[in-house]
């Protein structure tokens, strides 16, 4: 399954780690330092659960991610 979540903040965030986490190809939408620290650094959200980690496909602009 491809997914791309707009908006990569806390809740986006959040969304875009547990679809990639179950097996999604996950892009995301973001803007400005968050978008570049994802494209550097990935995407960790912690949980009570522990840490969830992935490197999704990021672009401020969703026509460059494909379809």
């Amino acid at each position: 399954m491809k997914a791309c979540v707009f908006g990569a903040g806390a809740i986006g965030g959040h969304l875009a780690a547990r679809l990639a986490k179950g097996g999604a190809e996950v892009s995301v939408v973001a803007r400005g330092p968050q978008l570049a620290a994802i494209q550097s650094r990935g995407l960790t959200v912690r949980t009570p659960d522990g840490a969830l980690h992935c490197r999704p496909r990021a672009s401020a602009d969703p026509r460059a991610l494909g379809v």
